[in-house]
């Protein structure tokens, strides 16, 4: 099994955690989206690699997936903190 990894507009280095401390190793994916002409969105989504060697997408028992959405301002790079969205493995202050 081979997996893929590259960036664009994001950090330029690959890093893989344990989130859980479940000896699974988790990678953060980060999409770029610019769709919109005043804002920018960095989404930050959790996989964990199976144990076929396979990146899994993950969610909770009830199937919500686990994010963090940041928003920015395109025109000042400041992130817009009333637009921030989260649903992650703890929560993030």
């Amino acid at each position: 099994m081979k997996n893929f990894f590259g960036t664009f507009r994001t950090e330029n280095k690959l890093e893989l955690f344990d989130f859980n401390n479940n000896d699974k190793i988790d990678y953060v994916s980060k999409t770029y989206i610019d769709d919109v002409a005043e804002e920018i969105v960095n989404l930050y989504e959790l996989y964990s690699m199976g144990i076929n060697g396979k990146f899994n997408f993950q969610v909770d028992n009830q199937n919500k997936p686990y994010f963090i959405k940041r928003t920015f301002n395109s025109e000042t790079d400041k992130e817009i903190k009333e637009k921030f969205e989260q649903y992650w493995i703890t929560k993030i202050k």
